[in-house]
C-alpha cells in the first residue's frame, strides 16, 4: 500500500511538471504567488512547478459562432438563438448569421486575467447581439434583401472588430445568413 501511495505521488509530481500545448493552442500559467504570468506558451512541451502553477490552454484556431433558429444551448456548439432586431422603418427582422473569430495568441493572458474562462458568455454573445441590433437599426428591412446586404455585413464586421479587438478577440469575418420579417 505504501508503494502505491509513493508511486501515485511521484507520478503526480512528474506529470505535473509538464504542459503540452498542441498546435492551434497557446498556454497560460497561473502562479499562486504572482497571478497570471505574462509568458505565452506556444505549441510544444513546457515545464511548470507542480502544485504551484496551473496551466490553461486557449484555442487560437478560427471558431464559428452561429446565430440561428433552433439553436440548442445544451450542445457544446458555439452560438446563440437568432437575433430579432428593429430596422429604421419600424419593422422587425430575424437575423441568422455566422461570426468567425479567434483569440489573439499574444493577448491570451490578458483575456484570461481580465475576463476569465467564459469569455463567450461575457464578451462575445452580448457584443455580437448589441452590435447587430445597432447596425440593423440604421437600415430598412428592404436593405437586407437588396444590394446593401454586403454593406450591412461590412458594417457589422467593422463594429465587431472595434469592440472585440481591444479584448484580445480577432473577428475574421461576418456572414449574414437567412433574414426573415
Amino acid at each position: 500500500m505504501d508503494k502505491l501511495i509513493v508511486s501515485i505521488a511521484v507520478e503526480d509530481i512528474l506529470f505535473g511538471m509538464f504542459v503540452s500545448v498542441p498546435p492551434g493552442y497557446v498556454g497560460c500559467i497561473y502562479s499562486h504567488s504572482k497571478g497570471v504570468l505574462l509568458k505565452i506558451l506556444r505549441p510544444g512541451l513546457h515545464l511548470k512547478i507542480p502544485f504551484w502553477h496551473k496551466a490553461k490552454l486557449f484555442n487560437t484556431q478560427v471558431q464559428e459562432y452561429r446565430l440561428r433558429k433552433g439553436f440548442d444551448p445544451v450542445q457544446t456548439e458555439l452560438g446563440d438563438m437568432e437575433i430579432i432586431s428593429a430596422t429604421n422603418d419600424g419593422q422587425n427582422v430575424i437575423i441568422e448569421m455566422t461570426v468567425l473569430f479567434h483569440i489573439d495568441p499574444d493577448n491570451a493572458t490578458q483575456l484570461w486575467e481580465h475576463i476569465g474562462d467564459d469569455y463567450i458568455e461575457k464578451i462575445i454573445r452580448p457584443t455580437v447581439r448589441s452590435r447587430v441590433r445597432t447596425v440593423s437599426a440604421e437600415y430598412s428591412a428592404n436593405d437586407f434583401f437588396s444590394a446593401r446586404r454586403a454593406e450591412i455585413e461590412r458594417r457589422i464586421h467593422h463594429e465587431l472588430i472595434s469592440s472585440l479587438s481591444p479584448k484580445g478577440i480577432v473577428v475574421v469575418d461576418v456572414l449574414l445568413g437567412s433574414i426573415d420579417y
